[in-house]
């Protein structure tokens, strides 16, 4: 997975991870842990070389992106009909931009598409977000990419009470 996650995660971020884990002797997982690091220009009798600073400290938005990209790793495996995830029927997306800046959503939001064009296997998906940038640029880029594609707002309804699905015509 890490490969995988590797990949994603250098379209958005800097920083780079490794994946710590120790298993018991019946092959069960009995630690794991994520280190990030990025790679530093050290400089040492005018030659320049790369070392790994290990052990930093990430924010919460490169921590958002981080756990974006293992998601998205395991939704394309999903998409490609990888073996171990064909038992998955739906896919839903909550918010997947919160503590994004906005060049990252309308990033998300196109790399999103891209994935679900290139899928080999057709996911029912929702993806819900009250982030109007990202709701824009999921609209376009799916009405672009994919086709006309149902799309439906959550609207409350005053006189009821409750809530309807209004299907999102332009």
């Amino acid at each position: 997975m890490d490969t995988r996650i590797r990949s994603l995660l250098d379209r958005y971020a800097d920083f780079d991870f490794r994946i710590d884990s120790e298993t018991a002797k019946d092959g069960k997982l009995t630690k794991a842990e994520i280190v990030f690091f990025r790679k530093e220009e050290k400089h040492t009798k005018g030659e320049a070389e790369e070392e790994d600073t290990f052990g930093i400290k990430i924010s919460r938005g490169e921590e958002s992106i981080f756990i974006w990209c293992f998601f998205l790793a395991i939704l394309q495996l999903t998409l490609d009909g990888a073996e171990e995830y064909k038992w998955v029927r739906y896919v839903y997306i909550d918010d997947p931009i919160s503590s994004l800046d906005e060049h990252n959503a309308i990033v998300v939001g196109n790399h999103l598409v891209q994935l679900y064009r290139e899928a080999k296997r057709h996911v029912p998906t929702v993806v819900s977000t009250h982030h109007a940038l990202s709701f824009n640029v999921l609209h376009y880029e799916i009405r672009n990419h994919l086709g006309r594609q149902s799309q439906y707002m959550l609207t409350r309804d005053r006189s009821s009470g409750g809530y309807d699905m209004v299907e999102q015509k332009g």
